[in-house]
């Protein structure tokens, strides 16, 4: 450390103060110096607030849909990210492994967005969140109420099924037994609120009796209990195969208890609902899992006709709706650090509408579809932005911030492509998501640079993905460009277009770097990667994670295991503040400063279910309409 020295006199008023006040002010004066050069590691956590008044940790999370770990160390290689390169570093880097999920309405299993970025704020499994697809029907709330027991569950005819997996609430998995054909299933916990079951091997077709367990029952439950699952819970993320069974059986005896957590804390399954719903044992769903314990099918109680019988409240069946806050069934990061008094900043991530009420400010990922409306000092209807914005207080900033998506053609046909020149519906997505990418950067550094510091802020980029759909089969591929560029108009910018989005992001980047200080921490993550396909990018299990700043330790790399379950988790470290036990992954120790705190463990206080919106009674159609055609053009829907 070098420090510029002054020369100082000992004489003059401290020393003219007499003998005895002169020693007393010069000891205290050396004390004072001595404290000011001594060394401070940078990656010390730092004194509370109201010890030193110093800022307090603050953590950004910034979402890159798409983006690949191999893309991204060849571009840093040939020197075309030098913000990316920085973090890495200066910070800690790496492959984040992610995982495939079944969508709930079409069955397609798959590396899928609204899932993982919601898997990536709560740190919970989809089976626990309840974001499924890119779009799910409404109705009943969060789950069809079992009235009575025993309740009947009749189950589609699947000849690969071999197992049930239940999603329950209201009601601890280890209080349910199933009976099919007069006999007692043997069952697995494998989440907080989930029970596998093995189906007969003699009537597999019979329909399921659920049935709650007494006290006296539980005490004298001698069923033998299995090895925990390979893997983890993550195994049921179609990976993986059933556990090995003992003493050569086609099937375990009785219950596995699922993987303990090595951040153990009081069950949340009741905390996260409201006293009444606690009372009211729920069935969210179910899939059917072949013998490698592979999902083969997710079954909607709302639109399978026949599943439900005796003892099951009537499911009520409402139109679809693009996945949304209203269906995420457990508390996300927002949630957490506003009810512990974290002031908070949301802005555009997935799955946030209608927006909902946290200690700061969230703009939901619904304002990426209003490109088209609207120009600078001329802003959409009201009626558009007031379920996008929360809290209303916000929208003067929204409005003066806002522009449309006609005025960024100067800067994307310089730095990317021109869709003006060439329209189709290709560009036409293109130019809406790359206008989306840019107000939600204004919008989220607008709200890291105001007065009163954002301890957790959040935001997403969705454009290297899109890019990489539609160009990634061009990149390095001269022949192919040439015979599709008049499509694009630009033969050099087929080549280049992924590269060129890269390092658009990269820019964006710089800006955050600019705003950090140095009690800040930023991660840097993508949900997956990306591969060529025949006719576009496919994704695929290469994404990345970038954290750098306060309480990193520089030039580290990510844990082999390190997966999109451990963000929320570290987050919450970094943050200092509890990490629930309902949480499947853990906090990325080996690239944090082992000075830090010990981790807190989670308390019901602040488990709970966050306030959810009602159903909207005014669906915006215009909106929802907008959001599928982009889906289909990208090929997420038919």
């Amino acid at each position: 450390m070098s420090v510029k020295w002054t020369p100082i006199s000992w004489h003059g008023a401290v020393a003219r103060a007499g003998s005895w006040h002169g020693a007393v002010a010069r000891a205290g004066l050396l004390l004072l110096i001595l404290a000011w050069i001594a060394p401070r590691s940078p990656l010390s956590p730092p004194p509370s607030s109201s010890e030193s008044g110093a800022a307090q940790a603050s953590v950004w999370v910034i979402g890159v849909d798409g983006a690949s770990w191999p893309i991204l160390q060849e571009l840093m290689a040939r020197g075309r990210l030098p913000n990316f390169s920085r973090l890495v570093h200066e910070g800690a880097s790496g492959h984040l492994a992610s995982f495939q999920w079944m969508r709930f309405v079409t069955g397609e299993l798959g590396w899928w967005s609204p899932i993982i970025w919601t898997t990536v704020a709560t740190g919970r499994s989809p089976a626990d969140h309840g974001v499924l697809d890119f779009q799910q029907p409404t109705g009943n709330g969060f789950g069809i109420e079992i009235a009575h027991f025993p309740a009947t569950l009749r189950l589609p005819e699947e000849e690969r099924a071999v197992a049930v997996e239940l999603d329950l609430t209201g009601l601890p998995p280890e209080n349910l037994i199933v009976r099919q054909a007069g006999t007692e299933l043997l069952s697995q916990q494998t989440g907080e609120s989930r029970l596998r079951v093995w189906l007969s091997t003699t009537d597999r077709r019979a329909p399921l009796l659920l049935a709650e367990t007494g006290p006296a029952q539980k005490e004298t439950d001698q069923r033998t209990k299995m090895p925990p699952l390979p893997g983890g819970q993550r195994h049921l993320a179609g990976e993986g195969k059933m556990p090995p069974l003992p003493g050569g059986l086609g099937r375990p005896r009785g219950g596995v208890q699922p993987r303990p957590s090595t951040l153990p804390g009081p069950s949340d399954a009741g905390a996260e609902s409201s006293a009444s719903e606690a009372r009211k044992p729920r069935l969210q769903g179910f899939r059917l899992l072949d013998e490698e314990g592979r999902i083969v099918r997710h079954v909607d109680l709302l639109r399978e006709k026949g599943v439900l019988g005796p003892g099951f409240g009537a499911a009520k069946i409402g139109p679809p709706m693009p996945a949304s806050s209203y269906h995420r069934r457990v508390p996300a990061l927002w949630n957490i650090a506003s009810d512990l008094g974290l002031s908070t900043a949301v802005v555009g991530w997935w799955a946030t509408w209608p927006a909902e009420k946290v200690k700061g400010v969230m703009v939901s990922s619904r304002l990426g579809l209003l490109g088209s409306r609207g120009q600078r000092g001329s802003p959409p209807a009201a009626r558009h932005l007031r379920r996008i914005v929360s809290p209303g207080s916000f929208l003067p900033d929204l409005q003066k911030l806002y522009f449309g998506s006609d005025e960024i053609r100067p800067e994307m046909g310089r730095r990317f492509l021109d869709p003006w020149q060439c329209p189709n519906k290709a560009q036409e997505v293109l130019k809406h998501i790359y206008w989306q990418d840019a107000i939600y950067h204004d919008l989220a550094t607008h709200l890291a640079a105001r007065p009163g510091q954002v301890r957790l802020l959040m935001t997403y980029y969705q454009g290297i993905d899109v890019a990489s759909h539609q160009f990634l089969e061009y990149r390095r591929n001269p022949v192919l460009a040439r015979k599709n560029h008049l499509y694009y108009c630009s033969e050099d910018r087929l080549l280049h277009a992924v590269d060129r989005y890269y390092e658009i992001i990269d820019g964006r980047l710089g800006e955050w770097l600019s705003l950090a200080g140095p009690e800040t921490t930023i991660l840097v993550l993508s949900d997956h990667g990306q591969v060529p396909g025949e006719i576009e990018g496919l994704h695929a299990d290469n994404g990345f994670m970038v954290l750098w700043g306060r309480a990193i330790l520089p030039g580290t790399a990510l844990p082999a295991a390190a997966s999109v379950f451990d963000v929320a988790p570290t987050v919450l470290r970094l943050l200092d503040l509890p990490v629930p036990g309902s949480m499947e992954g853990t906090p990325l120790e080996a690239v944090l400063d082992p000075g830090l705190p010990p981790v807190k463990r989670g308390s019901r206080s602040w488990q709970k279910k966050p306030d959810k919106p009602a159903p909207p009674a005014e669906r915006d159609e215009e909106l929802d309409q907008n959001l599928q055609e982009r889906l289909k053009a990208l090929g997420y829907l038919e």
